[in-house]
């Protein structure tokens, strides 16, 4: 009677942890020009920095912004999305949203290996992110070869559809109008006759 019990053994110390972590962003901030930027970056982290943002916390010029933002981007840090108005994006964080996006389509793709891929605007709908920091993160996976699009559908690079044996049939038979020069006199109607096909499945081959 009268013994206290801990229900979370470990919220002490993740509030220290988090505490440790404010103080060396704080100290960061005391640094010079470059560091005191790039800690705010950081800080923002998958929001992107704006302009605004840096102006109302610091009496930097935007000449001196920029410049200071040249620097970094130069030493591989951040990326500069856009410079009037002044919109800045950490490469840790645009390493951390690839990652993300990849492990997303890898799980769509095991939970719809029928269909080609993710939609863009599913992709909008899924991260809720700035345009043009969803735009960076897919175009660096794109020039990566580490995905794909096609039709608006946007999939893993490696990713191929599972077909059923009749699809595979009508693939083959895809394959031999086209090697006899007679795809091309075919309407997308005419295949889906010849093949009594719905449109949704004759587009999936």
């Amino acid at each position: 009677m009268g013994e206290g019990r801990v229900l979370n053994p470990f919220s002490q110390k993740i509030s220290q942890g988090k505490i440790k972590k404010r103080i060396a962003f704080l100290e960061r901030l005391q640094g010079d020009e470059i560091e005191m930027l790039f800690a705010l970056v950081q800080e923002k982290g998958l929001q992107g920095l704006k302009e605004r943002e840096i102006t109302d916390f610091s009496s930097l010029t935007k000449r001196v912004l920029q410049r200071v933002a040249q620097e970094l981007e130069a030493e591989g840090k951040i990326r500069i999305l856009s410079f009037a108005p002044l919109f800045l994006f950490s490469q840790d964080s645009l390493d951390f949203l690839c990652q993300t996006i990849l492990r997303f389509l890898a799980q769509f793709h095991k939970r719809n290996p029928e269909q080609k891929g993710v939609s863009l605007e599913r992709i909008k709908k899924r991260f809720e992110l700035h345009p043009r920091i969803l735009s960076l993160g897919l175009k660096h996976l794109s020039r990566a070869g580490q995905i794909k699009e096609s039709e608006d559908k946007l999939a893993l690079s490696e990713f191929m559809m599972t077909l059923t044996p009749e699809e595979e049939g009508i693939l083959r038979e895809l394959e031999d109008l086209c090697l006899k020069g007679e795809f091309r006199s075919l309407s997308f109607e005419d295949l889906r006759q010849r093949f009594r096909l719905s449109a949704e499945k004759l587009d999936k081959l």
